[in-house]
């Protein structure tokens, strides 16, 4: 990683801007591994790709009397400078840092998974990816595609593999009315 924070974001994705308040007491202190605080929402989604991730963060300052806010480990912690590796400086338009503590974060995700149908002579073909490997789901049917999906019914329920894909084949039957189909998580 470079020293310049412009060197290391490839593409960069605004995900939050604007004000933010953090309630008094959200993070706890003094403890030797203390629990994490509120979440702050993303005003923008993001869909990591895999790979290395930078993380910049920017403010304007804080009211707070303590700098020392949030755990973080060390550059003598085991994985500092290749696993992970910080970067600060102290003005908000700083273009450059240097090497500093690590803040932990807690990064919460959702899969998000995409399927695609197709039509196979008398099937209807679902194959998706982005799932949870090895953990459950369903496929929901309803004649209506604006019911909310509490209102669709299950029609199969089964496991992502270990790469968190799944395939379901559905027979069409020329009694039945035309169905949508869509994927749900538990």
């Amino acid at each position: 990683m470079s020293t310049t924070f412009a060197s290391n974001m490839l593409s960069p994705m605004l995900v939050k801007d604007g004000a933010l308040s953090i309630s008094a007491n959200t993070f706890t202190t003094n403890a030797s591994v203390n629990p994490f605080g509120s979440l702050i929402v993303f005003d923008t989604p993001y869909v990591y790709q895999g790979g290395d991730l930078v993380m910049l963060f920017r403010h304007t300052g804080s009211d707070s009397g303590s700098t020392a806010y949030l755990d973080a480990v060390d550059s003598s912690d085991s994985g500092y400078g290749t696993d992970f590796r910080a970067f600060s400086a102290t003005s908000f338009g700083a273009t450059a840092g240097s090497q500093a503590f690590v803040a932990i974060a807690q990064i919460v995700f959702a899969y998000s998974p995409r399927e695609i149908i197709v039509r196979d002579r008398t099937n209807v073909v679902i194959v998706g990816t982005g799932g949870p490997p090895g953990a459950n789901y369903h496929i929901m049917a309803s004649t209506n595609f604006a019911l909310p999906i509490s209102q669709w019914s299950p029609v199969a329920t089964n496991l992502f593999d270990g790469s968190g894909r799944f395939r379901y084949t559905n027979a069409i039957k020329a009694d039945l009315p035309a169905r949508y189909f869509r994927i749900a998580l538990p």
